[in-house]
This record gives C-alpha cells, sequence and structure tokens, in this order.
C-alpha cells in the first residue's frame, strides 16, 4: 500500500521539537507506511519579523512551566535531554530577539 507523507516541521532551536523528532524517529520501524520528511524552520525569526514576543520572555511563569514541562516529557518519553541543552537553547532565544 501507498506510504503515508508526515512532514515535520520543526523550529531549529526548539527543545520541544527536538522531543518531537527523537519520538518519530523512534517509531519509524513501528510505521512502515510512514514517509517521514524534515523542515527546519527557524520559529524565533518568525515571531521576531511579526512583531511578537516569545512567551518565555515576557512571562517568568511561562519559563519556569516550560522547564518543568520539558523535563516531565522527555522522562516519560525516555529522551535524553540536559539542562545544558535548555539554557543553550534559551541563551539562543535571547540572542536572537534581544
Amino acid at each position: 500500500s501507498a506510504k503515508v507523507k508526515v512532514e515535520l516541521m520543526f523550529d531549529i532551536i526548539s527543545p520541544y521539537s527536538y522531543l518531537q523528532f527523537e519520538q518519530l524517529c523512534r517509531n519509524r520501524k513501528l510505521w512502515p507506511r510512514m514517509d517521514l520528511h524534515f523542515q527546519p524552520v527557524f520559529n524565533s525569526a518568525v515571531i521576531s519579523s511579526s512583531g511578537n514576543h516569545s512567551g518565555l520572555m515576557t512571562s517568568p511563569n511561562k519559563a519556569s512551566y516550560t522547564f518543568r514541562d520539558l523535563i516531565r516529557i522527555a522522562q516519560y518519553y525516555k529522551v535524553l535531554i540536559s539542562i545544558f541543552i535548555f539554557f543553550s537553547v534559551l541563551f539562543l532565544i535571547l540572542c536572537f530577539i534581544l
């Protein structure tokens, strides 16, 4: 039967995109009909060019929740994501937004 095209448009600096990437790659063998394609996106540039700001920059509570949320998701899916990676991503966000 025909393959089903799945296109992952992922933010190149997003830890959430990284977790999704890991999950899709890990399950590739379980879904033999999946024809997986990757499309990188730099979401910070899109947000910045539209005049908006990341919620992480405007809300300390959202930043705190996001950090805990990423750790919880990584543990659930058994994906290694270090605090160093997370803070590296935050640093890149700050460099491009400020």
